[in-house]
C-alpha cells in the first residue's frame, strides 16, 4: 500500500482570493452603476428645478409688490382692510441668521 502513494499537486492560493474577487465585483458592479446613473439623475432634475426657479423669481418679485401696495392701501382704505382680513395676509419678518458654531 505505501507503494502507491499518491501524490497531489498543492492547492493554488490563488483561486479562492479571486473567486472573492469575481463575486464581490458581481455583486457591487451593478449596485455601482446604479448609484452612477442615479446621480446623474439627479443632477439633471436639480438643474431643471434651479431653472424653474429662475423663471418664477421675476413673477414672485410682482406678486410680493402687490402684495406690499396693498398692505399699505389697507391702511386707509377699508375695502383693502377687509381683502387682508379676509385672506390672512401678512408681512413675515425673514428669520435672523443664526451665528455659525
Amino acid at each position: 500500500m505505501n507503494d502507491q502513494i499518491q501524490t497531489e499537486k498543492p492547492a493554488n492560493p490563488f483561486l479562492p482570493i479571486a473567486l472573492v474577487a469575481i463575486s464581490i465585483i458581481c455583486f457591487l458592479g451593478p449596485t455601482a452603476w446604479d448609484a452612477s446613473r442615479i446621480k446623474t439623475d439627479l443632477t439633471a432634475a436639480r438643474d431643471q428645478q434651479a431653472a424653474g426657479l429662475a423663471q418664477s423669481q421675476p413673477s414672485m418679485a410682482r406678486f410680493q409688490k402687490v402684495m406690499m401696495d396693498l398692505l399699505q392701501l389697507a391702511q386707509t382704505d377699508a375695502d383693502a382692510k377687509q381683502i387682508i382680513a379676509k385672506y390672512g395676509i401678512a408681512v413675515q419678518q425673514p428669520p435672523q441668521a443664526q451665528p455659525p458654531r
